[in-house]
């Protein structure tokens, strides 16, 4: 039997354990990617924007017209806060 070598069983073992694992770690890291997408895509902020124009409810001498502005987040998670800033001009 000189020349031949021969696979013994405890080597086999010990090789099949390992790629086993190399796959586990594999498996877990891409589970563990999929997850953190789900998460990030769950976390949805839809901010509604609506206005209304209206005149106040005063005599016709002194009444004035308005301009209201509503903004809501109707969808899932924060939403940031815009820098915003409003100038009139009469």
């Amino acid at each position: 039997m000189a020349g031949k070598h021969r696979v013994e069983p405890e080597m086999l073992v010990g090789i099949s354990a390992i790629v086993i694992g190399v796959c586990a770690l594999g498996v877990s890291l891409y589970e563990t990617h999929l997850m953190r997408e789900e998460q990030r895509s769950s976390v949805l902020p839809i901010l509604e924007l609506a206005r209304s124009y209206y005149v106040d409810g005063r005599s016709d001498s002194t009444s004035e017209w308005r301009l209201e502005l509503y903004v809501e987040n109707v969808g899932i998670g924060p939403a940031g806060r815009p820098p915003a800033s409003a100038a009139v001009k009469p």
